[in-house]
């Protein structure tokens, strides 16, 4: 995994550096909305929703007159909340679950 995330990173920076196009930058921001669903003894459970922040950096990277590279590197924060009243006073678990992605697409 760590030598994927090299690679892609080695991608990124040198792509740029082997055509005579213009690479074009950009920064993705939003939202995530999460839920998790688990299943123990045949029962099921889903926690409540839990948004979460979505940022990233994305490049634009033309190779010849009709191909381009896309790499985005987001980070993204996904989960549940979920709220036991059968204990008095009655408890909120959070678990938050934090990603880096790195998608490439050919276009």
């Amino acid at each position: 995994m760590k030598n994927l995330v090299i690679t892609g990173l080695a991608i990124i920076v040198l792509l740029p550096f082997a055509n005579a196009q213009k690479t074009r930058w950009g920064v993705i921001a939003g939202a995530t909305l999460g839920q998790i669903s688990t299943k123990s003894d045949g029962k099921s459970e889903n926690t409540g929703w839990l948004f979460g922040p979505s940022i990233g950096v994305a490049a634009d990277i033309p190779i010849g007159k009709t191909f381009s590279i896309q790499p985005v590197l987001r980070y993204l924060q996904k989960g549940g909340k979920e709220t036991d009243n059968s204990t008095d006073p009655s408890t909120t678990t959070t678990i938050k679950l934090n990603y880096l992605e790195l998608p490439v697409n050919f276009l």
